[in-house]
């Protein structure tokens, strides 16, 4: 494994912060084709000096995969949010599944990860009410197209809730 990746898992932030001063971040991944970004969601402290630094918000793994489905997946919602604030794509699909981070966040069943996104979205300043109103069937029809069996009355109460 190269230096920064492994000072991404184990090192400091000063370590991190030497390493990316001299390592170039673009050519920066490990066997499974993850960038430090991808490393760096698990660990704030250096998912803040990657994003700082220029790191690729929608970098791909050997599956597709990018950072915010990494986030999205363990139900990460800060690092979420920092992801999708720098950028990140929601919408991109892994090659493997043909999911998106949403979708993640759905198999994964971590709702409150994706409440708290929805309500990130929902309350941006640049999203006006009217937009908002058109969003919300959308938000919705996703979510209850996500829901299944005995989850449906429990999670149909915590979307009611966020249409509110």
């Amino acid at each position: 494994m190269n230096p920064l990746l492994e000072a991404i898992l184990i090192e400091s932030n000063d370590e991190v912060r030497r390493l990316l001063q001299k390592i170039p971040l673009d050519d920066q991944t490990n066997l499974l084709g993850q960038s430090a970004l991808h490393l760096a969601v698990s660990r704030p402290q250096h998912l803040e000096l990657l994003l700082e630094s220029g790191a690729d918000v929608n970098a791909r793994d050997r599956h597709g995969m990018t950072p915010l489905m990494y986030a999205t997946a363990t139900g990460d919602s800060t690092a979420a949010i920092r992801l999708f604030i720098a950028g990140a794509n929601p919408l991109l699909q892994n090659t493997l599944y043909k999911r998106n981070a949403l979708t993640f966040t759905r198999f994964q069943g971590h709702w409150d990860t994706l409440m708290d996104l929805f309500g990130f979205i929902k309350h941006l300043p640049e999203v006006s009410r009217h937009s908002t109103d058109d969003i919300r069937p959308w938000l919705g029809c996703g979510a209850l197209l996500s829901i299944t069996g005995d989850e449906f009355e429990r999670k149909l109460q915590h979307l009611q809730t966020f249409l509110e």
